[in-house]
């Protein structure tokens, strides 16, 4: 009885040394690909959306100003330009200039399982003075939505991304609008209307 004891002690101990040594092995080898950053080196003047129902929205920025313009001809704000909203284009700004590689998942163009297709994809093309400076393809949320699968510059690899800038980048023309500030009462009408 104490043989069988021994002998099963002796299989455990061994089964728990082997899946040791290959949990060390795989962070051996996973710290060896660990993530990298995208930076961009200039800073846009010109970023397109184009957005899951495959409408495309630009913000330019004009003399400092960045505005807002619906490139769809057959939207209600079709070739419209208003003021863009600062801070949400700051956060594009900031979420597209650094992009965290946290690793290859594919090198295949494999659009439907990683989501992009065309009711998922968001593409963000960001420019400075006409020269296109980075492609984003944005799929599908991992599932903990705190990364997203995406393709840069036009790359078939897909990796994932860190941060999510999904987040940032899934917005209307009505989310990108700079806040309409209310008219001050005119106290000439109200007299008059006593």
């Amino acid at each position: 009885m104490t043989n069988k004891i021994s002998l099963r002690k002796i299989i455990l101990l061994s089964l728990i040394a082997i899946l040791l040594v290959v949990y060390i092995l795989q962070l051996v080898i996973s710290g060896a690909n660990d993530g990298y950053t995208l930076n961009l080196k200039e800073v846009p003047d010109t970023i397109v959306i184009k957005n899951k129902t495959n409408s495309e929205i630009n913000l330019i920025n004009t003399n400092g100003t960045w505005l807002l313009k619906d490139a769809n001809e057959n939207s209600e704000n079709a070739n419209l330009i208003i003021p863009a909203n600062v801070e949400t284009v700051k956060q594009m700004i900031d979420a597209i200039s650094k992009i965290n590689v946290l690793g290859l998942v594919s090198k295949n163009d494999d659009n439907e399982r990683y989501g992009f297709s065309d009711n998922e994809l968001i593409k963000v093309v960001v420019q400075k003075d006409g020269k296109v400076l980075r492609t984003l393809e944005l799929g599908k949320n991992s599932s903990t939505y705190q990364q997203v699968y995406g393709k840069i510059d036009n790359s078939k690899d897909v990796l994932l991304i860190s941060g999510n800038p999904k987040l940032t980048f899934d917005v209307t023309f009505e989310d990108l609008k700079s806040p309409v500030e209310t008219a001050p009462e005119n106290p000439v009408a109200n007299s008059t209307a006593e």
